[in-house]
């Protein structure tokens, strides 16, 4: 609330609730991804109204069929172990990218879950009510034409606005 002066006497003005802006920026170790959260960060970012919520979504490593010590047995002490060596290498790079928003003071929440960035993109964004998904552009001509890069199938298929770094 804020105290006005009207004609010389003191009354409240209640001020409208300014919304919270909820931003994803999806991140991976790709050079477009990096000029997203760049991007943001210099140019859009609202440091009063903005929370962002850093994404990454990965595959777990693939279980290996046999092991050559026990050919009879799945080996999944050795996939577990390529499990462990991933999340935290997964760790590491949010880390970093959550340090470059605390940095510019940014309030933000990290998010990674093993599914497609596709799909886990545009879910997350439902779930948390996002008001804008941020990303970065790979530059290869294939998978746009044949619609398979994360840019161009959220950009088409999300209910809210994308912005694409390139």
């Amino acid at each position: 609330m804020v105290i006005g002066a009207c004609s010389g006497k003191a009354r409240m003005v209640k001020l409208p609730d300014i919304p919270k802006r909820t931003i994803i920026i999806g991140v991976n170790k790709e050079e477009g991804s990096k000029r997203a959260l760049e991007f943001y960060l210099n140019v859009m970012c609202d440091v009063e109204l903005d929370h962002v919520y850093l994404c990454h979504f990965y595959e777990p490593p693939p279980l290996p069929f046999f092991s050559i010590k026990h050919p009879l047995n799945i080996p999944w002490q050795d996939w577990e172990r390529a499990l462990r060596e991933r999340v935290e290498t997964v760790n590491k790079f949010m880390n970093e990218c959550q340090w470059l928003c605390e940095r510019k003071r940014v309030s933000c929440t990290t998010f990674t879950s093993f599914t497609s960035p596709h799909k886990g993109l545009m879910e997350l964004a439902k779930e948390v009510n996002a008001s804008m998904i941020v990303i970065g552009k790979k530059s290869n001509l294939l998978e746009e034409i044949l619609g398979k890069n994360v840019s161009s199938y959220v950009a088409h298929h999300c209910h809210i606005p994308v912005t694409l770094v390139i």
